[in-house]
């Protein structure tokens, strides 16, 4: 047999490996769906997530070498909160040591505090940027991003407007960012930190406001 012959029959049986592995993935997430929707009230919603859950899987092969029962842990736990794995930055299914972990993005927090009446938002502070921050009596907040040139990311801030009509914010600097960094376990596992600074950086602004909200 050529080298040719033997690459390409290497090819097709990893894929149908793959292939494998996600139709029974979606048999035992087709086999939990009256548990989803009991959580989520609809059969609609629940063939949605699965379809995303399948998607994410299938976008993440390394997912499918975790604990199996972990990413049914993190489908589940999708349900329960109503947010999707991968779609539109609000969840993710990251795999860490053997396992798979359901992490809630900057986007999906923003998402839960809008149930609430309550609108977030989130940004990153570049180098170039005009920033101001003052507290006090008189609390300002000034963020006039440049453009073009941005530079390195220096801070991240979220904002929070609650149904009364209170403003409040939180403002992190980079040092602030990366002492939160450095207590994630997933830090230095290839996840998101690595992947995707930026929004970590917003996620944790946020997850510092929300300690300052009633």
């Amino acid at each position: 047999m050529s080298d040719d012959s033997q690459r390409t029959e290497k090819q097709t049986g990893n894929t149908n490996s793959l292939d494998a592995a996600i139709a029974a993935v979606r048999g035992a997430l087709n086999a939990r769906m009256k548990d989803y929707i009991a959580l989520m009230g609809s059969e609609e919603k629940v063939k949605r997530l699965v379809a995303v859950a399948i998607k994410a899987v299938a976008t993440n092969p390394d997912l499918l070498s975790c604990d199996r029962q972990s990413l049914f842990n993190a489908v589940r736990s999708c349900a329960e909160i109503g947010l999707e794995p991968n779609a539109l930055g609000h969840a993710y299914f990251v795999p860490f040591k053997g396992k798979v972990q359901f992490l809630i993005g900057y986007r999906g927090m923003i998402e839960l505090a809008s149930r609430s009446g309550i609108g977030v938002d989130a940004h990153v502070v570049r180098e170039a940027d005009v920033f101001e921050c003052e507290h006090g009596l008189e609390e300002v907040l000034r963020h006039k991003p440049v453009l073009v040139k941005r530079g390195k990311t220096i801070a991240a801030y979220a904002v929070a407007r609650l149904p009364n009509g209170q403003k409040h914010f939180q403002v992190l600097t980079l040092e602030d960012i990366e002492h939160r960094r450095s207590r994630n376990r997933m830090k230095a596992d290839g996840g998101p930190w690595s992947t995707d600074f930026d929004a970590m950086a917003r996620k944790t602004a946020v997850r510092a406001l929300f300690s300052l909200l009633p």
